[in-house]
């Protein structure tokens, strides 16, 4: 089964709870697509810590 998605909110999609598409957009659910998150750590030059944060 093919589902297109547009502006509109596709049929198929039902609320799991009551107000779940008036606080989260819709197209929240469909697009997100987990993926790991990872820290880097060093030191700068002047010896102070440094972290970056990646998805």
């Amino acid at each position: 089964m093919k589902i297109e998605c547009g502006i509109k909110k596709p049929d198929v999609l039902v609320e799991k709870w009551q107000g779940q598409y008036a606080i989260f957009s819709w197209m929240e659910y469909v697009t997100a697509i987990p993926q790991p998150l990872f820290l880097i750590t060093s030191f700068k030059e002047n010896g102070k810590p440094n972290a970056c944060f990646h998805a």
